[in-house]
């Protein structure tokens, strides 16, 4: 029998979408349909290490990057980004580092940066870089981590599909 996931972004969505299955005639656990948030599919592939980490919500990733941004700027006097950036910052880790799975600072400099609305600089893309790495190794000292960062851990980690069919609702969150 055929295996389908059909994903969505929030445990509300969840019910929604098993109720409209119903509905129409599809039965979840008859059918071999599981309805998961992601939240609800990515521990399956984490190593323990992974699963032990605490996932953090955007705004407290939001509020990390702010804090080592002044921090940076106290330090050092001057910074390539101000904690007034931290959000553009976040939304540059979460999009273009994790979601396009970048593990080194060379891949994040060759990569095109589409739709992103601002253009950054070899030396602006270096400063993001080692904002990432400080940020990486202060959650990973705190067990904790992005949620994006915990789902690109996930994704990394499938090595059978377990899934003949995968339906995603809200694909852009």
């Amino acid at each position: 029998p055929l295996r389908i996931l059909l994903t969505t972004y929030t445990k509300a969505l969840i019910n929604a979408s098993q109720q409209l299955l119903k509905a129409l005639g599809v039965d979840p656990d008859v059918h071999q349909v599981d309805v998961v948030n992601i939240d609800g599919i990515a521990p399956r592939f984490l190593s323990p290490g992974w699963r032990s980490r605490k996932p953090l919500a955007d705004y407290l990733g939001v509020q990390r990057i702010a804090d080592i941004l002044r921090e940076s700027r106290s330090r050092t006097g001057s910074a390539a980004f101000s904690p007034d950036d931290a959000r553009f910052v976040f939304e540059e880790f979460k999009w273009v580092i994790l979601g396009n799975g970048l593990t080194s600072e060379d891949e994040y400099l060759k990569i095109e940066r589409r739709g992103r609305g601002r253009p950054l600089g070899k030396r602006q893309r270096q400063a993001v870089w080692e904002l990432y790495e400080e940020l990486r190794s202060r959650l990973e000292a705190d067990q904790a981590c992005l949620f994006m960062q915990r789902i690109a851990v996930a994704s990394w980690s499938v090595k059978q599909p377990e899934y003949d069919y995968v339906f995603i609702d809200e694909a852009q969150d």
